[in-house]
C-alpha cells in the first residue's frame, strides 16, 4: 500500500525534497534560460506565419489592380432594306463588364474601313484586344464601337447612299438596340482612307452629331475643303467637332491631307495635325491604333457607365 504524507502528497526523503529545491533555484537564477526554451519549442508553422503579417498601419497605399472581368464581345447584325439597296452589315464591339441595362448609356465610336478592305480591318488591327486592356486597366472608360461595311466603296461620294444610311439608319438604329448615350457629346466618328474621306464629308455636313472626328491616312473627298469653308461661315468655330488627322510621311494622298489641314487652321477650327514615319498601309494604322483609342476616349463629354 502507498503511504501518504501530509496534504495529500505522496512520501519523499529528505534528500529528494532538496533536490527538487535545488534545481528550482537553479531556473530562477538563470533568465537565458526562460527566454531560449520558448524558441526551442515553438513549432516552424507559428514563426512562418508571423513572419507574413502585414503591419497594422501601411506605409503606402496599395498598388491597384484590375478587377476580373469578361473579355469584350463583337457581335454581327445585319439591317435591311436601307437607302444603298442592299442590307447593311456592321459588326459592335461591347466593352468588358458590358451592361445592356447602362444608365447613362455609353458613349459610341463609329469607324470605317477604308476601299479594299470590310469591316474587319479594325478587328485585323487588334482593336478588341487593344481596347480591353485600356478599359480593364483604367485608362480609359468603356464605350462601344460600331464598325459598318461600306457595300459600294467605289462608287463617287457625292452619288452614294453610304452616308444617308448611316445617319439615317445605322445611328437610329444603335441608339434603339443598344444603351447608348443619345447625346452630341457622346458620338464619334472616324475612318482609315476612304473611310477617313467619309468621316471628314459627314463631320462637315453633320457637324451637330459628333462631338469628334477622327481621320487616319485621309484621302479627302474632292470639293470637302471648299464645302468645309462655306459651312465655317455659318457655323461659329466652338460649334465644330474636334479634328483628329494624321498620316505617314510616304502616304500617297499626304498633300490632299495638308491641304485640308491648311484649311481647317485657315478658319480656325479645332484640330490635331499628326505626322507620323509610315507610309498607307496596315502596319503604320495598327502602329498608331492606341493613340487613335485614347484620343476617341479623351472627348467624351459625358459620364460613361
Amino acid at each position: 500500500m502507498r503511504e501518504k504524507g501530509t496534504r495529500g502528497f505522496p512520501h519523499r526523503s529528505l534528500w529528494g525534497w532538496m533536490s527538487l529545491g535545488l534545481i528550482g533555484m537553479l531556473v530562477a537564477c538563470n533568465p537565458q534560460t526562460s527566454s531560449v526554451l520558448p524558441t526551442q519549442i515553438m513549432p516552424s508553422a507559428t514563426l512562418t506565419a508571423t513572419s507574413h503579417q502585414p503591419p497594422l498601419t501601411p506605409t503606402s497605399p496599395p498598388t491597384p489592380t484590375p478587377t476580373p472581368c469578361g473579355a469584350a464581345q463583337v457581335e454581327s447584325h445585319i439591317i435591311e432594306p436601307t437607302p444603298i439597296g442592299k442590307p447593311l452589315r456592321f459588326q459592335v464591339y461591347l466593352p468588358p463588364c458590358y451592361n445592356p441595362q447602362a444608365k447613362p448609356g455609353y458613349p459610341v465610336l463609329f469607324l470605317l474601313h477604308g476601299q479594299g478592305s470590310d469591316e474587319s480591318l479594325w478587328l485585323t488591327l487588334g482593336l478588341p484586344s487593344l481596347l480591353d486592356r485600356l478599359i480593364q486597366t483604367g485608362q480609359v472608360k468603356p464605350f462601344l464601337v460600331v464598325m459598318p461595311y461600306e457595300e459600294y466603296a467605289l462608287r463617287d461620294p457625292q452619288e452614294s447612299a453610304f452616308g444617308q444610311t448611316l445617319m439615317e439608319v445605322l445611328i437610329p438604329w444603335i441608339e434603339e438596340y443598344f444603351p447608348v448615350c443619345r447625346e452630341r457629346g457622346c458620338r464619334a466618328l472616324g475612318g482609315i482612307s476612304r473611310g477617313a474621306g467619309w468621316a471628314l464629308h459627314l463631320g462637315i455636313q453633320h457637324s451637330d452629331q459628333f462631338i469628334a472626328i477622327g481621320a487616319h491616312s485621309p484621302a479627302p473627298f474632292w470639293g470637302d475643303d471648299l464645302r468645309l469653308y462655306y459651312r465655317a461661315s455659318e457655323i461659329p468655330s466652338d460649334q465644330w467637332p474636334r479634328f483628329y488627322l494624321d498620316s505617314g510621311k510616304y502616304d500617297r494622298y499626304l498633300k490632299a491631307a495638308q491641304a485640308f489641314v491648311d484649311r481647317l487652321e485657315s478658319l480656325g477650327l479645332p484640330y490635331e495635325w499628326h505626322l507620323n514615319d509610315g507610309e498607307h498601309n496596315a502596319a503604320y494604322w495598327q502602329a498608331h491604333l492606341e493613340d487613335y483609342l485614347r484620343w476617341y476616349a479623351a472627348q467624351w463629354q459625358t459620364s460613361p457607365p
